[in-house]
């Protein structure tokens, strides 16, 4: 990595849904992506590298998809739209996490997914929609971005820039 790592301290164990079950919890305050702002407060969130999506929950994720064009894939018949697609080869903004006090970007080469069975240029949005889920979980689309360091004694997560080589 480059330069300086940013530490994030884990949730307290005091929380009863934060109950020393392995997973790290930190505190995300939000998602802005240009002047839209996304409260994720309330919500829980967890940074898993067994995930590899980010997963959230429905009506964040479908606001969140909105603010960067991305439209439904499919919904069920209760009106659950669990995933999302975009145009692959067009600009588009940065989702802007705010994560204890930090604030962490993703470019959308890094929020799509590409498939080739996916049809007439479109990818999958890398955000999951879970109906009545009430936590995130910040997979691997989001933990790939930066120089990660899981520090278990300290109970923190650190980021930092990634070295090119």
């Amino acid at each position: 990595y480059v330069g300086d790592l940013t530490y994030m301290q884990l949730l307290s164990n005091d929380d009863p849904k934060v109950d020393g079950n392995g997973l790290w919890f930190v505190a995300m305050d939000g998602m802005r992506v240009g002047e839209t702002f996304i409260s994720t407060a309330g919500n829980y969130t967890i940074v898993d590298s067994g995930t590899n999506y980010i997963v959230g929950p429905a009506s964040l994720v479908a606001a969140l998809a909105a603010a960067v064009g991305a439209v439904t894939d499919a919904c069920d018949d209760d009106g659950n739209c669990p995933s999302y697609k975009l145009p692959c080869n067009t600009a588009g903004p940065d989702i802007k996490l705010s994560i204890d006090g930090n604030t962490w970007s993703l470019s959308k080469p890094n929020y799509i997914v590409y498939k080739p069975t996916n049809p007439h240029g479109m990818c999958d949005f890398a955000f999951i929609a879970v109906p009545g889920y009430d936590t995130w979980m910040l997979g691997v689309f989001f933990i790939r971005q930066y120089y990660t360091v899981w520090d278990y004694e300290n109970k923190r997560i650190g980021y930092g820039a990634k070295a090119i080589v």
